[in-house]
């Protein structure tokens, strides 16, 4: 499972950052033609995107066809048995037990990445919420409420020209407060700084404020802050945030002088120059200060003073939405192929396994220590070093030898069926079917007899190597202790 997360977080990680080039790349000349929504909504689009850990595309195919071997999910007719040993001795006094399962493996290069991912977006995430509890803390504490009634009044106006519900939204002053803000996504207030303004001012500051509320861009700002603490490895993402937090105020500001004429788009901006000179909040990732950097001030006078009609953007959304959709699909297709590999070459070594370990002609010294080493020489490099040690010891190796003694036949395999049951990455773990059929001497079939376990392979050094074999302990039981 965390192998698939993992690898599905670079599919996400490839073809989302493919867009956010393209969008950086394209911005400023699509920019002339459409309005500052299409890239708002783009970047809304693309954060969403990299908060969902998963694929539309399957991470493998649900039915996998590999010749000669044919997958089938292992009929439901008896419990595998996996606690208890399918076996304790024969009537001789020989052990035959079952193998118990591998101990846990030492913690992989994914469960290693894995760490160092959370404990970075941990940081990054603790990092900005105690940065802004403490500026919020430290607004709240110099605060007052706003007590001039022209104010009170001028900020209900702008209340209903918003059509906004009054006890929803408050209004108080801090001398902490670098510049008009909102701020509060529970809460939400706008706050005013010490300085006073002229009504008009004072009109302009609410509605962009309460634009802001309107639109909920405090949710898209912590939307964006979640996105960048999930990918904080990735230096695009954290362009795509700068970016959208952009757009948040360009967004903002258009909606504010929409249909006003070039004297109150003026005004306008000469009280964001005014704030040109304050610092910039450390709390903006979950607050709107009216003011900015002096790039960013740049930017919005350019949007400020642009009067050409501009298109919404709805064409270059929808084709960002295709080339998203697309570039997953090509990446999911490009990455999972190896993986489907990995299960088939794991698939083929169990069949080898199996069909060997199956396979033994019958003699009267096939118990002989002869016998037993070569058996032994034949099985163990199938096995990793863990197993190899443990079946020779509890001459789980010798179980066939000790069938094909204790009936007098020979024993072969027929109908194998393996499937995938879990796929761990450098783990697979395969259900498996086969019929264990006794042959006298002549080659006839005596007995057939139906087996179904669980297979462990470890992929040791590009090899898969059975790690554990548990299976049905009754079946075995039979045939050595009658």
């Amino acid at each position: 499972m965390l192998d698939y997360l993992l690898t599905t977080m670079v599919e996400i990680i490839l073809s989302t950052s493919l867009i956010i080039v393209l969008v950086l790349l394209l911005g400023r000349t699509l920019s002339r033609r459409y309005a500052p929504k299409w890239r708002y909504w783009i970047w809304l689009a693309l954060a969403v995107r990299l908060l969902i850990p998963f694929n539309l595309t399957a991470p493998q195919p649900l039915v996998q066809i590999i010749p000669p071997i044919q997958e089938a999910m292992i009929p439901q007719k008896t419990a595998v048995d996996k606690a208890s040993a399918p076996i304790q001795s024969d009537k001789n006094g020989n052990p035959v037990p079952a193998v118990t399962a591998a101990p846990n493996k030492p913690m992989s290069a994914q469960a290693g990445i894995a760490l160092l991912w959370l404990s970075g977006a941990g940081g990054v995430l603790i990092y900005h919420c105690v940065g802004h509890l403490i500026f919020m803390s430290s607004i709240r504490r110099w605060s007052r409420p706003v007590g001039e009634q022209q104010v009170l009044e001028l900020f209900s106006h702008s209340l209903r020209e918003l059509k906004l519900d009054s006890r929803k939204v408050k209004l108080r002053r801090s001398t902490a407060a670098p510049s008009p803000m909102l701020a509060g996504l529970l809460k939400p207030t706008v706050w005013l700084p010490a300085e006073l303004y002229s009504d008009e001012e004072y009109l302009m500051i609410f509605k962009h404020e309460l634009i802001h509320y309107k639109q909920r861009h405090l949710w898209y700002k912590l939307l964006m802050l979640v996105v960048r603490a999930v990918h904080w490895f990735n230096p695009l993402v954290y362009l795509m945030v700068r970016e959208a937090n952009k757009e948040v105020e360009l967004v903002c500001d258009s909606e504010v002088v929409k249909g006003t004429d070039i004297g109150y788009r003026k005004r306008y901006s000469e009280i964001i120059l005014s704030m040109i000179r304050r610092p910039p909040s450390n709390a903006a990732s979950l607050s709107t200060p009216f003011n900015g950097g002096k790039q960013m001030m740049k930017q919005r006078f350019a949007g400020i003073f642009d009067r050409r009609k501009k298109h919404n953007g709805v064409g270059a959304i929808v084709t960002a939405g295709l080339l998203l959709v697309l570039a997953g699909v090509l990446v999911a297709c490009s990455t999972t192929a190896p993986k489907s590999d990995a299960i088939q070459e794991a698939i083929e070594a169990a069949t080898q396994y199996k069909n060997t370990e199956y396979e033994v002609a019958y003699s009267s010294d096939i118990l002989s220590v002869e016998t037993i080493q070569q058996r032994n020489d034949q099985m163990v490099p199938f096995f990793t070093e863990y197993f190899a040690e443990k079946a020779v010891s509890t001459r789980y190796t010798g179980l066939p030898l000790q069938v094909a003694a204790k009936q007098q036949a020979s024993v072969t395999s027929d109908n194998l069926e393996l499937s995938l049951s879990e796929d761990k990455g450098d783990v697979i773990e395969l259900k498996y079917y086969v019929d264990l059929v006794l042959l006298d001497q002549a080659g006839a079939e005596q007995q057939r007899v139906p087996l179904e376990g669980i297979l462990t392979l470890f992929d040791v050094e590009d090899q898969w190597l059975v790690q554990g074999d548990r299976f049905d302990s009754n079946a075995f039981m039979k045939l050595v202790v009658p």
